[in-house]
């Protein structure tokens, strides 16, 4: 038998010839492989889809499946498995779920080469996207103002999905102002929206706040518009993303600067340094524990209307002049008063003068703590009670600090700089501001229980009588070794002086703490007391002396009440109240 040119040859087995002779046509004579082609594409929907099925060879057959298993052609015209095409493959989408189908196809032709099976998967996704985690959580108490190096004020959202980050998130703050509760919006521009993967690519939004750090023992609520947080298919949040979470105070240490009294006194009038019947008292240690230092105000170099004064004791940068007022002697324009939400977003403000390099080319700026504020309180001078030339036209008036009171949520910490002292009042009250840049690290307090009823705190370099001194009369501490159990002993200032002078304990000069240095052991994240009670037990709520007489008053000194940390109050000398050494270095 003579083959055509056109047929295979038939495999012949000894005199048999096999079924599977059959006539193909050449390679050569083929048309172009099969292709399919989806329309629309492979991938993820939040809507039912039509799928168009299309082939690059005219006239084929198209075997689908949508169950993932795979397609096969009957000869040229018909489908062993699947079925063949005729119109769109509708795809329904699923109420609230993710569904994926698996679509897969095949070309047929007689005369055209089959192309390998095309797989095109669809995910129907009409969920919306769940909140899985938050920092802070919601309901969390005793939250740092901040995280991170350098510390700033985050709240970082993790959902369960990928977010499109084009959606324009919208951000409300709200804090809590009074004990109902209710809460007042406090402004929170120039937050910033940042996206990132925790679980997989753009799950997670961090929202940094313009106030660089959250105002300390404050309550506060977060709103997150649902229209900012959808899937990368548009599914949005069924609501707002809204949370409450509940501040502490910063855990910061600064160097203690020298009150700044030079003027001795005994209980009514002023006399000579030293004075035998009042020893150590705070004119008699000039430069204790540290020398006030201050440079400024200084021009940036750039910004050349941006004035600046730096602490060169606690490394605190100043705004030269409080707000409303500006130039190098602070006398133009008017210092203006703002309530306590206000103010918090008014320093904020500065961070984007300059077209986002920030006043004096800093972008930290912030209202201050209440500990930031005292560092400033000069108590040598009555009106203002504050280096005047580093600080021209600050007012003898008070000036908000970004502490609130602690269990006082309609309250907040203020200092007047007429005498020093640190207060509390309403926020919906309009006081006046001096704003703060911070360094990038400061340093939470170090206290070291020497075990012999001292307390020695490192960033400080003070070392403090763990105990009070008892009701004996006699000078005498309280027990250390019982923690201080006892009766506190209650003594006028003279005696206070008198008692920490002549205390015998641990080969140590003591002397009776200024006002400055019984500041840094007030603990203003805890109440009644204000103090640590773990390095500092039976402290009680009751005033303290200080060694530093009232200026404009010789017959009163200050005194710290440590049932809330209220600092620069007075009481006349001859009051009795109680009594805290402390010695200057390890």
């Amino acid at each position: 038998m003579r083959l055509s040119k056109y047929q295979n040859a038939c495999i012949i087995v000894g005199a048999l010839l096999t079924s599977a002779c059959q006539l193909k046509t050449p390679a050569a004579l083929l048309e172009n492989p099969n292709q399919i082609s989806f329309s629309p594409p492979a991938g993820t929907y939040g809507t039912a889809q039509s799928i168009t099925l299309t082939s690059n060879v005219a006239g084929s057959t198209i075997c689908y499946t949508t169950d993932g298993s795979s397609p096969r052609c009957a000869g040229a015209s018909g489908c062993t498995s699947g079925q063949a095409f005729t119109s769109a493959v509708a795809i329904a989408a699923p109420v609230s779920a993710v569904e994926t189908t698996t679509l897969r196809a095949v070309g047929c032709k007689q005369g055209s080469a089959t192309y390998p099976i095309e797989t095109s998967v669809y995910v129907l996704d009409t969920k919306p996207p769940i909140l899985l985690s938050s920092a802070p959580a919601a309901g969390a108490t005793n939250v740092p103002p901040c995280s991170g190096s350098p510390c700033t004020a985050t709240i970082m959202l993790v959902f369960d999905e990928s977010l499109n980050f084009a959606s324009g998130q919208t951000l409300t703050m709200e804090i809590q102002d009074s004990t109902t509760p209710t809460y007042a919006v406090a402004p929170s521009t120039n937050a910033t929206f940042t996206f990132s993967k925790t679980n997989i690519a753009n799950d997670t939004l961090t929202i940094g706040l313009g106030w660089i750090n959250f105002p300390e023992n404050a309550t506060i609520r977060f709103n997150v518009a649902a229209a900012g947080i959808t899937d990368v298919v548009g599914n949005a949040v069924t609501a707002p993303v809204q949370q409450i979470f509940t501040t502490t105070t910063r855990s910061v240490t600064y160097p203690v600067a020298d009150s700044g009294l030079t003027t001795c006194s005994d209980d009514t009038v002023m006399q000579t340094c030293p004075q035998i019947s009042h020893p150590r008292q705070d004119a008699d240690l000039v430069n204790v524990p540290n020398a006030r230092s201050f440079t400024g105000p200084i021009a940036h170099a750039t910004f050349t209307s941006d004035h600046t004064t730096t602490d060169n004791v606690s490394g605190l940068t100043w705004k030269s002049c409080s707000e409303g007022l500006s130039d190098a002697t602070c006398s133009t324009g008017t210092a203006s008063t703002f309530t306590w939400q206000n103010a918090i977003n008014q320093c904020a403000a500065l961070n984007t003068m300059n077209s986002n390099l920030g006043y004096a080319n800093r972008t930290n700026w912030q209202l201050p703590t209440i500990a930031d504020l005292l560092t400033l309180a000069n108590m040598g001078v009555a009106i203002p009670s504050i280096d005047i030339s580093h600080f021209p036209g600050a007012i003898a008036g008070q000036y908000w600090s970004g502490t609130s009171v602690h269990n006082g949520p309609a309250s907040a910490w203020n200092i007047t700089f007429g005498g020093g002292s640190a207060g509390t009042t309403l926020k919906t009250n309009a006081l006046r501001i001096l704003c703060v840049s911070k360094p990038v690290q400061t340093t939470a307090p170090s206290f070291t229980d020497n075990g012999d009823g001292t307390i020695f705190n490192s960033l400080t370099n003070l070392t403090w009588t763990k105990c009070p001194m008892d009701n004996s009369g006699t000078g005498s501490l309280l027990p250390f070794a019982t923690n201080c159990a006892g009766t506190r002993g209650s003594r006028t200032w003279s005696q206070s002086l008198t008692d920490c002078n002549n205390l015998a304990l641990a080969g140590k000069a003591w002397r009776l703490p200024n006002l400055m240095e019984l500041n840094s052991i007030i603990d203003r994240s805890v109440s009644s007391p204000a103090i640590n009670n773990t390095y500092f037990p039976n402290a009680g709520t009751a005033f303290y002396w200080s060694a530093t007489a009232l200026i404009s008053n010789l017959t009163r000194a200050w005194t710290v009440l440590f049932s809330s940390g209220s600092f620069g109050n007075v009481s006349a000398k001859t009051t009795g109240q109680n009594t805290r050494c402390v010695a200057t270095g390890p």
